[in-house]
């Protein structure tokens, strides 16, 4: 009997709507044609407004790119039934592709299906290094990097769409940074809020500080106003 194989989790490049079938096609290439023995974790684009998921997927299909399963959170799987996908047909070599969105459910099971594998005798190699440096990078350390309420990056450091800061996504989380605000934190329900309500360029604008506990809840401050 074989015995268990490192898992080797990848990540897309972050690309416009327009791109991201192509970019999530070269490293869907790359992941699977380095695994011989190995389980492959392959994420596709992290933004899919207003894309489909299943558009790019038939995309990699019509290119000749193949993959053992796909954990389907773009469907709305729940975590129990994303684990179970993973343990029914997770087999050296394998390929397992998830979708990590705002909208795919596969961003909350991904730490379960990480304990999963590794309750299956797998471990991880190469996991995807993401570009967190400046100020953003000196705030999410003082946080306590991977070990604080954010958790592990899901970006590379990248313009917001105003042009006027930068951020990094994180699997619980964002750090915003702009010239006037300097960098903060946004989490949990207020970061929803705030992202519904059209992120920086919406009414609020950027955080002028960090989640904090108020009487009777949380609260983060903005440039036009405060979400509790």
């Amino acid at each position: 009997m074989d015995p268990p194989v490192a898992a080797r989790a990848e990540d897309t490049a972050r690309a416009p709507m327009s791109d991201t079938a192509p970019a999530s096609a070269k490293v869907f290439t790359r992941a699977y044609n380095t695994t011989t023995r190995a389980v492959t974790l392959t994420f596709d684009a992290d933004y899919w407004s207003p894309g489909n998921p299943a558009e790019v997927l038939r995309i990699l299909r019509e290119n000749g790119f193949d993959w053992t399963f796909d954990t389907t959170g773009y469907q709305g799987a729940s975590t129990a039934q994303i684990l179970q996908r993973v343990r029914q047909h997770t087999v050296p070599g394998a390929t397992i592709v998830m979708h990590l969105s705002n909208e795919s459910t596969d961003t909350a099971a991904l730490p379960s299906v990480i304990s999963t594998l590794r309750s299956m005798g797998y471990g991880f190699t190469t996991p995807y290094l993401a570009v967190i440096r400046g100020v953003i990078g000196d705030k999410y350390g003082a946080l306590g990097a991977r070990n604080s309420v954010l958790g592990f990056p899901r970006t590379d450091e990248t313009a917001t769409p105003d042009g006027v800061g930068w951020h990094n996504h994180f699997q619980k989380g964002s750090i915003y940074w702009s010239p006037e605000t300097a960098a903060h934190e946004v989490h949990g329900m207020i970061r929803d809020k705030w992202a519904a309500l059209g992120w920086g360029r919406g009414l609020l604008g950027y955080p002028l500080s960090d989640e904090v506990g108020v009487t009777g809840g949380r609260g983060s401050q903005f440039q036009g106003g405060n979400v509790y």
